[in-house]
């Protein structure tokens, strides 16, 4: 399943939104804004990640 990615990212944490190809929520969290946090929370989706935005 291809996956697009939305993040709101801030000093303290960044929240993610997953969306299917077909614009189904798969998931919705946050982690701390760290590189290892936020590999972690990518790696756990059921899918591969074929775009991401930023806001």
């Amino acid at each position: 399943m291809d996956l697009y990615i939305g993040f709101d990212v801030s000093l303290a944490s960044t929240a993610m939104c997953g969306l299917s190809e077909k614009g189904k929520l798969v998931k919705e969290t946050s982690a701390p804004s760290e590189p290892e946090d936020l590999v972690k929370m990518l790696n756990a989706l059921p899918g591969r990640v074929v775009a991401v935005g930023l806001e």
